[in-house]
């Protein structure tokens, strides 16, 4: 999948299916599952903040019809955000404390989480 490019592919589908919960759901269960790849990974923060834009959105969109969607949201970020090591980058270099800003655009993830619990 990543050879062929998977990241733009699915991105895209999840654009076109954002009205469609269960859809949504899935693909973003399946970036998260092929996240670690170095493509997806590369072609994913390559494009940012366009790409995180697409996540965001579809999350908004359907979180509130289908409460997984945000599990797998959250979960595609963590994945394509991680380090070799499987640590989160959140926009802090080795050794660096954690600051009030990151890569992670917080007040959009927030939005979606209170769609879901509202």
């Amino acid at each position: 999948a990543a050879r062929a490019r998977a990241c733009p592919i699915l991105l895209s589908t999840l654009r076109s299916y954002a009205d469609q919960p269960a859809t949504v759901r899935e693909l973003l269960a399946a970036l998260a599952n092929c996240a670690s790849m170095r493509s997806i990974k590369e072609d994913f923060q390559s494009s940012l903040p366009q790409s995180a834009e697409v996540i965001y959105h579809v999350m908004e969109q359907s979180s509130d019809r289908e409460p997984d969607v945000l599990a797998q949201g959250c979960r595609a970020f963590g994945a394509l955000y991680a380090t070799a090591n499987n640590e989160v980058n959140l926009g802090l270099k080795p050794g660096e404390k954690m600051k009030t800003s990151s890569n992670l655009q917080w007040s959009k993830l927030n939005n979606a989480i209170i769609k879901t619990v509202i």
